[in-house]
């Protein structure tokens, strides 16, 4: 008896120590990479017509989007398509469409309501199961605490989370005077 309980308890502390490998690798192996410097999903990444036209327009859309408050991005707008995971031709353009909310950044509500969106257009173009684990994927590995290229806000200097509030700056304001 004791032996069966002890070599269970050996094969849970395995799978632990492989659980938490992964993990670790989906976390850490990414944070090695550079923010690009350019497309790399196409026509972007060989026309230069097209990504100046959707440069253009995640311009455009970061500014409709961005309260007086906050500034736009510092960087300039590029894409890599779907991030770690591969450009399927039926939603690469869900995957451009969610890296134009996630260069811009904003706060957590903004960002929730952008994976929303990925999710829901993820599932239209191929399927709900798709749809609902790549949402996932962006909700855990694109929070703006990792230091990685795909965060939430990313056209930003890394800040290591949202950026704050109007209301926090206006506290933080007062409490300072």
């Amino acid at each position: 008896m004791r032996i069966r309980t002890a070599s269970r308890g050996l094969r849970e502390h395995r799978k632990r120590r492989i659980a938490v490998t992964i993990a670790v690798a989906f976390l850490v192996g990414p944070n090695t990479a550079c923010t690009h410097t350019r497309h790399t999903v196409e026509p972007y990444r060989s026309e230069a017509d097209e990504a100046s036209a959707l440069t253009s327009r995640a311009t455009a859309e970061c500014e409709r989007r961005t309260p007086p408050s906050r500034r736009l991005p510092k960087r300039a707008f590029v894409t890599d398509g779907c991030s770690v995971w591969p450009d399927g031709e039926h939603y690469v353009a869900c995957c451009v469409e969610h890296d134009i909310a996630y260069w811009c950044g904003g706060s957590r509500e903004e960002r929730r309501a952008a994976d929303r969106e990925f999710g829901a257009c993820v599932s239209r173009a191929s399927s709900s199961l798709l749809g609902s684990m790549m949402r996932w994927g962006v909700a855990i590995g694109g929070h703006p605490v990792f230091p990685v290229p795909y965060r939430w806000g990313y056209g930003h200097p890394y800040r290591g989370g949202y950026p704050a509030s109007k209301r926090a700056q206006d506290d933080h304001a007062t409490a300072a005077e």
